[in-house]
């Protein structure tokens, strides 16, 4: 197996925090690049640092642990010239500069193209926002949840007499993480082949607008009026639902004719085939349809319904988040599954990256301490000495981990 990973060879500048920001980082440095998080001394750095349930005094919490991994933590004003000296020093050696800054804060702190074209040519300058770096809403505050109520997604989750209900999940962070480190490799290979870099915008609403799919298709071209239907069913395809059973829940996806013919047969059902025997009916009588499957999934229990039906349609249990994370030893195979040690937070169990190739993965990093390698890349990127490092914190200009683990 090869012991390189594909992008080792890819440095990052990253001005970015909490959570699609350093997601998309994140992806990117399980993949092998060197990540270096550039956070303020000003603030303790990432304010992910500081969130609930498990956090400490020295700016380590399991939040900011879950979405920086592997990162590298330098504390450098980008307000003052020396600190400015010292980034676009190390931007002239890298592959990228990232940021997730709102309205006119990256053109402030010198972090897009026009400013740093002169000492790297080649740089990409990647900005995740929430509405774009143009228009009238640049300088809104963009949030995962308020794009899962503007695009849409919110009126389609929850059941028909509730409210509108977000997903439980950081949908349109995760989405838009996982873009914004699609969007970085793909400027990253275009730079290296025209050795010309530039300007990528990725925004966490139009991220949310394209992710409507099919959905948004429908209504742009056919006036198509989503609803939110009982039981999470799938708009036009039945059954594609949660069912309860004696016990629990179980959802069903039955989108071949295939799956239902022997969802039918195994549930004693077989004259349901006759009745509904294709998509198109069994959607125009979906009410009836799943009356009667609803019916018959209840008077079994969960791990019976898996036991008869598992491998033969699509069929898995509505699992709680424990449950899922115990569910055998598929994932902990997988390399989901990860711990390490932390100096602070102590053992550490949290979920690797869900990529596998041909290269070998390395054992997993925990996430920087804040400003825990400020000098270490001042020394080897910059060849700055002690002595001037030392110097530039006197000035406030960095921030160095002390011996117990947070500021100097």
């Amino acid at each position: 197996m090869d012991t390189k990973r594909p992008l080792e060879s890819v440095t990052i500048l990253a001005v970015s925090q909490y959570g699609a920001g350093p997601l998309s980082t994140q992806l990117l440095s399980d993949l092998g690049a060197q990540v270096i998080k550039i956070e303020s001394p000003l603030d303790s750095g990432d304010v992910g640092r500081r969130v609930p349930p498990l956090f400490t005094d020295q700016n380590n919490s399991l939040f900011f642990e879950a979405h920086n991994r592997a990162s590298k933590s330098v504390a450098l004003r980008l307000d003052v010239p020396k600190g400015q000296d010292i980034f676009r020093s190390l931007a002239a050696k890298a592959d990228a500069v990232f940021h997730n800054l709102r309205g006119d804060a990256a053109e402030r702190l010198g972090l897009t193209y026009s400013h740093l074209k002169d000492i790297n040519e080649g740089l990409c300058c990647l900005a995740l926002t929430g509405y774009g770096r143009k228009g009238e809403d640049a300088n809104l505050p963009g949030y995962d949840y308020l794009f899962q109520g503007k695009a849409g997604w919110m009126s389609l989750t929850g059941s028909p007499d509730s409210y509108p209900i977000k997903s439980g999940l950081s949908l349109v962070d995760i989405s838009a993480g996982m873009i914004a480190a699609l969007a970085m490799v793909s400027g990253i290979l275009r730079a290296r082949e025209s050795k010309i870099g530039g300007d990528i915008d990725v925004s966490l609403y139009d991220t949310a607008l394209s992710s409507l799919g099919y959905i948004g298709t429908w209504s742009m071209s056919q006036g198509w009026i989503s609803e939110r239907l009982p039981h999470s069913m799938h708009p036009t395809v039945v059954p594609f639902q949660e069912f309860p059973t004696k016990d629990g829940h179980i959802v069903v996806a039955c989108v071949k004719e295939k799956f239902f013919r022997i969802l039918a047969t195994q549930m004693g059902l077989e004259e349901l085939i006759d009745r509904f025997p294709s998509m198109a009916d069994r959607y125009t009588h979906r009410i009836e349809v799943t009356t009667i499957l609803q019916q018959r999934f209840q008077e079994e229990s969960t791990s019976y319904w898996l036991e008869q039906l598992h491998g033969k349609i699509p069929i898995e249990p509505v699992n709680t988040v424990a449950e899922a994370l115990q569910d055998g030893e598929v994932p902990r195979q997988r390399g989901l599954l990860v711990e390490y040690e932390h100096p602070v937070l102590g053992r550490v169990k949290t979920l690797g990256a869900p990529i596998h190739g041909w290269w070998e993965a390395p054992p997993p990093k925990r996430a920087p301490l804040f400003a825990e390698h400020t000098e270490e890349v001042l020394q080897t990127s910059l060849r700055l000495s002690h002595e001037e490092i030392r110097e530039l914190e006197k000035d406030g200009v960095i921030a160095l981990l002390n011996k117990e683990g947070g500021q100097a």
